[in-house]
Parts: structure tokens; C-alpha cells; sequence
């Protein structure tokens, strides 16, 4: 029998024109991906530390800081952000953030790399750490967050963890919701899963195509003009759980009244709990 091989995350463009893309293509591993259980966190060398700001660096639990601006060819669609709940903090030199994974993680499966990314494609900050299923990371705000005056409505977070494969599947990531506390957060958090697009351009129209365990196909549509500079919201529909695949299509705002616009398609692997 042979391999299946998953989808997991990556952008890409192509023409309204062009075929769908298959579910099962080959599998494409993050530039910072997950080192083996035991091995120290290293930061990502593919981000050049900023020379007037607070730098991207190693600090104490983790990576953090402000990197060079990168060049962004072409239109994309990317995750920022998957939360259990209201993702805030109080911008304050006493504040920590304390981030956990509220769904069940085998031990086999972790560490569990945790990011978290702005929503502007034009902020050039990242935040790396690696945890246990079950610790939490603890993350001061007086380290670059204050300093850089990121407050909470400008970035958000979420977490990744490899699937070992077997005989039948191969190795693949697959995301998962990062739970906060703070003080800045109150105590009637919701409950509410959430997922954080970001797309370099305006986008007219998003579908999202949804294929979970055991559960039929679910496709939802949003008629909306995402602004490009603005992150894109996302609620699971509620009855879906487990580990799913999912895509997002948008299509991109008409630059000039003639022609059809592109489209990026983002694919994923998300778990959403039981």
C-alpha cells in the first residue's frame, strides 16, 4: 500500500482559470521546523535581526524580536493566528502571557512549536518557542512587545506539532488553537475557536473548504472585501471537531475593470478538538 501523503501549510497564486489543486500533494515542510524532542530552540537563521529596533533574537524560552523587511513577490495567503478564545494582554512592563494548547496532544507528538506573527504584512516581527502538550509558555510583555508598542490587537498566535507518520502516512504538521492568559484578559473569556489570515492583497471573496474525520465535506463563503493591511477572521463551524483538512480560496480584488482577478489558495491541517 502506498504512502498517503497530507496537505499541509503553504501559499500559492494561480489563475481562475487553472485546475483545482489536488488534496493529496506533496508534502512541503516549514523553514522552521520542528527540531527532534530534546534538542535546544534555535532561532531561524533565515530572519536577519533589526538594526534599529529590538533585534529578533534568543531570550531565555524563546526567539523573539524585529527582523529586515523581506520582499513579498506576488500575491499571498497565509495563517497567523489560532486561538481558543480572546487572544489579549495589557501592554505593561508586569504584564506575562501565558500560553497553553487546549486540545489533547499525545507525548509522542510534541514539542509543539509556537508562533505568533502580526497581522500586517508590513510588520516585520516573530516570536518562536517550543513547549510540552501539556506546559504552558510564559511570555513577558516588556522584552520587544512594549518597546515595539505591539499591542494585542495587532498580532495573534498559534501552534504546529508533527505527526511522526507510519507504515501508511507520512510525517506532516498539523496546527493547532494556543489558549492565553493574562491579566489584561478577563474572566469571562469565550470559548470560541478562532483562526487569523493574513493575504498581501485586497481580497473580494473567501471560501473555505472544510473535509473533517468522519464527518461530511463543509463548504462556507464570505462576500466580503478583506482589506489586505487587515487580518482575515475565521470561525470554524461549530460542528465540526477532530483533525480536518482545510482550504482557503480568495479571490483578489480587480485591480482595473477588465480581465478576471487571481485567486491564493492557503491549505492546512488543523486539529479543532473533540
Amino acid at each position: 500500500m502506498g504512502k498517503v501523503i497530507p496537505v499541509v501549510g503553504r501559499s500559492f497564486s494561480v489563475n481562475l482559470q487553472s485546475e483545482f489543486v489536488p488534496l493529496l500533494i506533496l508534502a512541503v515542510l516549514f523553514s522552521s521546523s520542528l527540531p527532534a524532542i530534546g534538542v535546544e530552540l534555535k532561532c531561524n537563521d533565515a530572519l536577519v535581526p533589526a538594526t534599529d529596533s529590538t533585534p529578533y533574537q534568543k531570550r531565555d524560552n524563546r526567539c523573539e524580536g524585529i527582523y529586515s523587511e523581506k520582499k513579498v513577490t506576488g500575491a499571498t495567503l497565509a495563517l497567523i493566528g489560532f486561538t481558543r478564545g480572546l487572544f489579549y494582554y495589557d501592554l505593561k512592563d508586569s504584564e506575562n502571557i501565558q500560553l497553553s494548547v487546549p486540545v489533547d496532544i499525545p507525548d509522542e507528538f510534541t514539542p509543539i512549536q509556537i508562533s505568533g506573527l502580526p497581522y500586517s504584512v508590513n510588520v516585520y516581527y516573530k516570536m518562536d518557542s517550543l513547549i510540552a502538550g501539556r506546559e504552558s509558555l510564559s511570555w513577558p510583555v516588556r522584552d520587544v512587545l512594549l518597546p515595539e508598542n505591539l499591542v494585542a490587537e495587532t498580532i495573534s498566535v498559534y501552534g504546529v506539532f508533527k505527526h511522526p507518520g507510519n507504515a501508511d502516512i507520512i510525517a506532516h504538521d498539523i496546527h493547532i488553537p494556543l489558549r492565553a492568559a493574562s491579566a489584561g484578559i478577563s474572566s469571562h473569556n469565550d470559548d470560541t475557536l478562532r483562526l487569523y489570515l493574513s493575504a498581501s492583497q485586497d481580497i473580494d471573496y473567501l471560501r473555505s473548504e472544510w473535509s473533517c474525520d468522519r464527518l461530511a465535506p463543509w463548504n462556507e463563503d464570505e462576500e466580503k472585501v478583506h482589506r489586505g493591511s487587515a487580518p482575515i477572521r475565521i470561525f470554524p463551524p461549530i460542528h465540526l471537531h477532530g483533525k480536518c483538512h482545510v482550504r482557503f480560496v480568495g479571490y483578489l480584488k480587480k485591480r482595473d475593470s477588465g480581465g478576471e482577478g487571481n485567486q491564493v489558495t492557503l491549505e492546512l491541517l488543523v486539529h479543532l478538538g473533540e
